[in-house]
């Protein structure tokens, strides 16, 4: 056998040549479009198949985030960006798989729990460097500059996103940089950088929750906060009622400044303290609050009144914001400013615990606002 193959090559070494080359093409194309499909995360739904919320149901509640609706795929985020980091989580999913066939099912749940409840731990499946690579324009720069980022074949959205013109695509801040649309202003430079918290250590869960939007409770900040006060007391948290250190949408609504480009409209009662009716940072005021300064007045009926057709209006703007939303990689640049306008807007007036009080006439000019965008995304 083996002389026979050494006389075909000496005898016809073109078609050797020929047969060693397309047996490598072959070899290759296999090899690729294994890892394609190996890297889907249907593929991941094989060993994660449950429908519901938790443990083996990670592809269930990926496929509803807002993550998914952006083509962000499992291996994007539980993957260091490059092809060295793609490479590393593929060599990692075979430790997965012998988990898979010959460990316990009890074993595996344990795992996915772990995952799922403890941050540090979660934050070696998913590290800082994966997040701040789509949300940080500075890391996404450098790994660009420093890091292999493809070898001509695309297995991944990761490694392919380009800020800013991926964030702005999505209408995202620059985490670092930009003015943000959450209720509060979390100050990521101090808690990432300076302080070296992992993202998952505020968005424990933030792909797997099973809705659109996971965002971070108000809880999880002040059990931090209040274990920082006590554990180090070089570390100054801001007080836990002391509201305004963090609620940014709340100062922009009292200040009446949501409107980009428009002449502020400041809340008359601008300058009370949050403390002047709230009496701690849980306990929303009532009538009684109102008649506490001002008694015999009916100031406890006018909150109510504010209050009563908000989530009304708000309602059908939602609706269009999140309809809009799963659509939004068709749109074309004009559309695509116009719907993160939209979005940014609505996404305020959701935020807005007080539902108008902090300052009615701005959050109806809001609302007008958010109507008229409305209004031109439907055509």
């Amino acid at each position: 056998m083996w002389s026979k193959l050494q006389k075909f090559v000496v005898t016809r070494p073109l078609m050797f040549i020929g047969l060693v080359v397309i047996g490598l093409a072959v070899f290759t194309f296999i090899n690729i479009e294994a890892l394609h499909y190996s890297s889907a995360p249907k593929f991941c739904a094989t060993c994660h198949p449950l429908e519901k919320n938790g443990p083996l149901g990670e592809h269930f509640t990926w496929a509803k985030s807002n993550h998914a609706t952006a083509g962000i795929g499992c291996l994007d985020c539980h993957g260091t960006p490059g092809f060295t980091g793609y490479m590393k989580a593929k060599m990692g999913g075979l430790k997965d798989l012998y988990g898979e066939i010959f460990l316990s099912s009890e074993h595996k749940l344990k795992i996915l729990t772990q995952g799922a409840s403890d941050p540090a731990y979660a934050a070696k499946l998913v590290p800082n460097g994966t997040c701040l690579h789509c949300h940080s324009d500075a890391v996404n720069a450098s790994n660009q500059k420093d890091l292999l980022m493809n070898v001509g074949v695309s297995f991944r959205t990761l490694d392919g996103v380009k800020n800013p013109d991926f964030r702005k695509t999505y209408g995202l801040p620059d985490i670092f940089e930009g003015t943000l649309r959450s209720a509060t202003d979390p100050n990521h430079k101090k808690h990432v950088w300076e302080l070296g918290l992992s993202c998952v250590d505020c968005h424990l869960g933030i792909a797997h929750a099973g809705q659109l939007r996971n965002r971070s409770s108000m809880d999880i900040c002040f059990t931090c906060h209040d274990a920082r006060r006590q554990g180090d007391k070089k570390l100054s948290p801001p007080d836990n009622n002391d509201c305004q250190a963090c609620h940014s949408v709340q100062k922009a609504v009292q200040a009446g400044t949501l409107l980009a480009g428009e002449e502020p409209q400041p809340w008359y009662m601008a300058a009370i303290s949050c403390g002047d009716c709230h009496s701690d940072s849980m306990t929303p005021p009532t009538p009684a609050t109102c008649n506490g300064c001002h008694p015999g007045k009916s100031y406890g009926g006018m909150i109510a009144e504010l209050q009563s057709g908000y989530a009304e209006k708000l309602s059908p703007l939602k609706q269009l914001r999140d309809e809009l939303f799963h659509k939004r990689g068709g749109f074309d640049a004009a559309r695509t400013r116009r719907f993160n306008e939209f979005r940014q807007l609505v996404d305020a007036l959701e935020k807005d615990g007080s539902k108008g009080v902090h300052n009615p006439e701005h959050i109806e000019s809001v609302f007008a606002k958010a109507a008229t965008l409305a209004a031109a995304l439907r055509k």
